[in-house]
């Protein structure tokens, strides 16, 4: 009987991060809907009540990586739900 992996993955620290560079803090992989992707996580503090939370990022496996002068735009920590 084989192990069902849709919709779960894992992170894991970075430990290649580069020095003045943006990098995220963690990374790793997950598998939602049959379909693979590298997830990038960083630890960010909230504007509103200081409270620590991760900022993700997903990107197809198969999908080739953004430029790195190109930058998304800031995520609110508020429009999530708590764990």
């Amino acid at each position: 009987m084989g192990t069902n992996n849709d919709n779960s993955g894992a992170l894991f620290k970075n430990t290649h991060m580069r020095e003045g560079k943006q990098d995220s803090e963690y990374q790793g992989n997950c598998m939602i809907n049959g379909i693979e992707f590298w997830i990038n996580a960083w630890v960010n503090t909230s504007k509103k009540d200081g409270s620590k939370y991760f900022g993700l990022k997903f990107r197809r496996k198969n999908q080739a990586p953004e430029p790195a002068e190109q930058k998304t735009a800031p995520v609110d920590p508020d429009q999530f739900l708590p764990f």
